[in-house]
């Protein structure tokens, strides 16, 4: 067991670690080329937080939670777009960003299902069908490309 990784994570090693580090600088070259922001935001949250007006949400359901020793209710993100509202407050509009990075699960596994997995995202607060439009091109240039 002590050589083992938790039910659900999983080590990234060699030609498959260097894979993953080769795709996700395609996906932030290209969004940087449409002028996105990259955008990094705390693995830890306050739990009330991520649950937000969504407590009834199945993916709710699934937060790890945690306890500091200050005895705050914390929680492992599930999730990026939750604190695009955070970050995107006060921006001038339209608001373009990305974040590519770790999310938690804490639920059952099975084949493709992971309690840790990466998570890709390309958000326009404030867009226009010009912006939206522009996330379709993207969409394409990232396939072309992988």
């Amino acid at each position: 067991m002590a050589n083992e990784t938790v039910k659900g994570f999983g080590d990234y090693v060699g030609i498959e670690a260097v894979r993953r580090q080769r795709i996700k600088g395609i996906l932030a070259n290209i969004f940087k080329t449409y002028g996105f922001e990259l955008s990094e935001t705390p693995i830890i949250e306050f739990e009330e937080f991520v649950r937000g007006d969504n407590a009834n949400d199945e993916a709710v359901s699934d937060v790890f939670r945690l306890e500091d020793k200050g005895k705050r209710k914390l929680a492992l993100r599930y999730e990026f777009t939750f604190q695009l509202k955070r970050i995107a407050s006060n921006k001038k509009l339209p608001f373009k960003r990305y974040q590519i990075g770790e999310v938690f699960r804490d639920e059952p596994t099975t084949g493709n299902r992971f309690r840790q997995f990466t998570q890709c995202d390309v958000d326009i607060v404030g867009s226009t069908i010009k912006e939206e439009a522009e996330i379709l091109a993207v969409a394409s240039e990232i396939m072309k490309e992988l």
